[in-house]
């Protein structure tokens, strides 16, 4: 089956046998260039997934949409895109810039965590990708002072100290709340810190 022509639009579907009015072998029938799955015929081209149903007579298409750090990251022209690399010289590599839905070809220190002090606690806060969740570990580490750092998981599952806002969009934000009672002499410094498994 040739299906170089086809309109490539996820979703798409072609009836190309008519069911009702006929009929076939099922142990001789095949699809060439596909792959047979139960009475499903599968070929997967690229980011394409093409299948054809012998109970239907359909074929549909499915898109495989690009999603992640180089997905994102192909959206910007910068010196130098990879995941360590901090092309524009602001402190955050790229994929801290990546998580923090940030440039990373111009200098944008704003997205960093913020903090705000309450009568009880440390609340630092910062938007994200929603995306990022799924392709990187992200862990808020906490201390008292640079050297000892305590860890909360914001990747699930999450800290009881940290809360997730509902997505808007591409992005959420995140809170981590820390009891003041964890500072020494009012200091309490925080961090955010990112990987790629």
């Amino acid at each position: 089956m040739d299906t170089t022509a086809a309109n490539i639009t996820n979703g798409n579907s072609w009836t190309l046998v008519d069911v009702t009015s006929c009929s076939y072998d099922p142990l001789t029938f095949s699809v060439t260039g596909f792959t047979a799955s139960g009475t499903n015929w599968i070929k997967t081209d690229g980011a394409n997934t093409w299948t054809f149903s012998q109970t239907t007579g359909k074929l549909t298409l499915a898109i495989t949409l690009p999603s992640g750090f180089a997905h994102w990251m192909s959206g910007f022209t910068v010196s130098d895109p990879s995941l360590g690399a901090d092309p524009d010289n602001d402190g955050m590599d790229n994929l801290l810039e990546y998580v923090l839905n940030g440039n990373p070809g111009k200098s944008d220190p704003s997205i960093l965590p913020g903090v705000a002090v309450t009568s009880t606690d440390f609340v630092f806060s910062f938007t994200r990708r929603v995306e990022s969740a799924t392709d990187t570990t992200q862990v808020f580490e906490y201390g008292s002072n640079l050297t000892g750092w305590t860890p909360l998981s914001i990747s699930a599952p999450t800290a009881a100290e940290v809360s997730l806002g509902t997505p808007v969009g591409d992005v959420q934000t995140v809170t981590v709340t820390i009891p003041k009672s964890y500072a020494i002499g009012d200091k309490l410094f925080g961090r955010l810190h990112v990987t790629q498994p």
